[in-house]
């Protein structure tokens, strides 16, 4: 069987799903699911341990011991840029107090002292171009699927207000997934089977080639329940 390759280009939509401190997923009354096309850039920076170096020279100066150890994954920091200000999303990224105003669900966001901490797994497509960019068999449209399955820890980046548009930027960094986010918390057909390896908690962050399209947006914003 060949193997699927292809270039990416731009993205789609934002998934957000609000997780427990253990990165569970949270159904039912008091979950929470943003799916949004109001983001700029996902910046994903990945953090590595140096390896151990050890070096010993002998009398007479040359090297006795020249051992350099592999470099360590430790986690990523991710940057969300957003162009839309979505309130529900502000909630699930940085545990900031919603404002509500009258019967509207959300109408801003707080930020004090005593913010609850907020863990939230974050996934976006990106559609492949070029000549493998679509199933030669099924004819569908081949997606670059990208999945940090739980994020936490998040911060406002400075940001201006000034004569253009307002771009709010969210740091977070990355720890292990729950083995109970799975194929892709809920249900429904997607979320994309078989990706996220958390046996041993060997999986951080992944991109896999898919099928699989991107969530609708929905009509209106703010967040909606997972079931």
């Amino acid at each position: 069987m060949a193997a699927w390759c292809g270039p990416a280009v731009q993205g789609t939509v934002l998934r957000l799903v609000k997780l427990d401190a253990c990165g569970a997923p949270v159904t039912g009354a008091s979950s929470a699911v943003v799916v949004t096309k109001g983001y700029t850039s996902i910046a994903p920076e990945p953090q590595y341990e140096d390896g151990d170096t050890f070096r010993t020279k002998t009398a007479s100066g040359e090297l006795c011991v020249n051992f350099v150890g592999p470099n360590v994954y430790a986690n990523s920091n991710v940057t969300v840029t957003m162009c839309v200000l979505d309130p529900d999303a502000g909630v699930l990224i940085t545990g900031s107090r919603l404002i509500l105003t009258n019967s509207v669900t959300g109408s801003g966001n707080a930020y004090g002292y005593n913010n609850p901490a907020a863990h939230f797994s974050l996934e976006t497509w990106q559609p492949l171009s070029g000549a493998g960019r679509c199933d030669p068999v099924t004819g569908l449209q081949r997606y670059v699927y990208w999945a940090w399955p739980h994020v936490f820890n998040a911060k406002v980046n400075s940001f201006s207000i000034e004569n253009g548009p307002l771009e709010l930027a969210f740091e977070a960094m990355t720890t292990y997934p729950s083995p109970l986010w799975g194929d892709g918390p809920g249900t429904g057909t997607s979320w994309l089977p078989g990706v996220i390896d958390t046996t041993n908690y060997i999986d951080d962050y992944l991109w896999n080639i898919t099928t699989t399209p991107p969530p609708s947006q929905p009509a209106i914003c703010g967040a909606f329940l997972l079931t």
